[in-house]
């Protein structure tokens, strides 16, 4: 049975996989099947660098609205946005308290 909380919904706004894991590529085209029949409106990939979104450009039939990335100051993801660019996909930015303490830190160390 359905989870009923979708069940309310004529659609969400945004749906995305998580990461690249198990049969992704199978996920995606899921994804891409939901934003075709409008049961979502715009469609993501989180932790898609390198190799893997590489892969999904040469795979996708609708190419994701957004991506999200570890990405603040200290890792801009410079490499990755010219991807982004080419494609028009946006980047939501995430970045783990630990992580973003961990880079600070190693930056005001270097400087010492």
């Amino acid at each position: 049975m359905p989870d009923a909380t979708f069940t309310r919904v004529d659609y969400v706004d945004l749906l995305y996989i998580h990461q690249p894991a198990g049969n992704w590529l199978a996920g995606y085209r899921q994804l891409e099947k939901a934003y075709k029949e409008g049961k979502a409106k715009s469609i993501g990939i989180s932790n898609f660098e390198g190799k893997y979104i590489e892969e999904l450009e040469t795979k996708w039939e609708i190419v994701p609205q957004f991506i999200q990335v570890e990405a603040h100051q200290y890792f801009t993801q410079k490499e990755l946005r010219v991807t982004l660019d080419k494609y028009g996909i946006k980047l939501i930015s995430r970045d783990a308290v630990i992580t973003g303490i961990y880079t600070m830190l190693k930056v005001v160390a270097a400087r010492c």
